[in-house]
């Protein structure tokens, strides 16, 4: 019910969308569709996460702090479903800095490093998967690192889940993420198409 103003300047873009800062919010951003991307199909998803996210469970498990998640639909002035807004996240690292070796040069990331941003990773897994959510995509594109080691999730609204009943669906995987008995499902047809059941947790686990 508020008006707000972006930035003209995308933080970032993408295939679907580009994140804009919110004046006035320096702790708020918002994701817009890019029209090519069809935002309207994308809208009622984006308010079944909205509708999650108000819950008393997905607050307890502070997830939106670590997730990229959907907190409010976002218009533009003629009442059109554009894309939605999230709490910016300003963890820059990328995963491979940690995981490639030999490691990167200038990048002096520890064991103990590597394994705090394991246990991060994990914990966030695991309080979706408290919540029934999968992240279904397990590309490292999508994680982010922060000068502690913590993790977070960008790219929520691809996530995987049922909601009063009707699913939810993630539609995309990164080669390489995909556990093999979805591969095998999903052979000849789309991750969408699919009428057998496509992501759940243990899929999330082979990924991870």
């Amino acid at each position: 019910g508020k008006a707000i103003v972006l930035n003209a300047k995308a933080l970032a873009s993408g295939g679907e969308g580009a994140v804009y800062e919110i004046l006035g919010y320096p702790k708020k951003v918002v994701k817009k569709y890019h029209d090519s991307a069809n935002p309207g199909a994308h809208e009622e998803k984006i308010s079944k996460m909205v509708d999650i996210s108000r819950g008393t469970s997905f607050t307890k498990a502070k997830l939106a702090e670590v997730i990229a998640w959907p907190l409010s639909p976002v218009y533009d002035v003629g009442h059109t479903f554009i894309g939605f807004g999230m709490n910016k996240i300003n963890a820059k690292n990328e995963l491979d800095d940690l995981y490639v070796y030999p490691p990167k040069k200038n990048v002096n990331v520890t064991v103990a490093n590597k394994l705090e941003c394991a246990i991060s990773l994990c914990d966030i897994v695991a309080r979706l998967h408290e919540e029934n959510l999968c992240f279904g995509d397990g590309n490292p594109v999508n994680l982010k690192i922060d000068d502690n080691f913590k993790v977070y999730f960008l790219d929520a609204d691809s996530f995987h889940f049922t909601r009063n009943g009707k699913l939810y669906k993630c539609e995309v995987c990164a080669s390489g993420y995909v556990a093999p008995e979805l591969i095998k499902k999903c052979k000849g047809t789309t991750y969408a198409a699919c009428t057998e059941e496509t992501f759940n947790k243990h899929t999330d686990n082979f990924s991870l």
